[in-house]
């Protein structure tokens, strides 16, 4: 009987483990070069939680900025030196979904390019 307690107990661990990886592995989905749809610009989105904005100009990507992220379910929240700003994502495939909090009407697509 307590060969039986002790396999139920190691499967519960097994899944609750399995469980936190996937939700881990969510956040991860984040990291990367995402790309607006309809602008020139990037966000790149690194493991350690900081990340670049990018724009093109003069036939060439330049840095336009950085900052840190971090998320918790579907909110990502980016903090720059002035400004932190929360958004409510979703990632289909490599297309990146956010909306702002103050216009949750005008969704931002991005693709990720890597």
């Amino acid at each position: 009987m307590k060969k039986k307690g002790l396999c139920i107990v190691m499967v519960i661990g097994l899944f609750l483990g399995l469980s936190m990886g996937l939700t881990a592995c969510g956040r991860n989905n984040l990291v990367g070069t995402w790309e607006f749809e309809e602008q020139n610009e990037r966000m790149e989105f690194f493991s350690d939680g900081t990340m670049i904005f990018h724009f093109f100009s003069r036939g060439e990507w330049r840095v336009d900025g950085s900052g840190t992220w971090s998320s918790d379910g579907n909110r990502l929240t980016i903090r720059e030196s002035w400004d932190t700003t929360v958004f409510t994502f979703s990632i289909s495939g490599n297309t990146l979904t956010l909306t702002h909090d103050r216009w949750p009407d005008e969704p931002e697509t991005l693709i990720r390019i890597r």
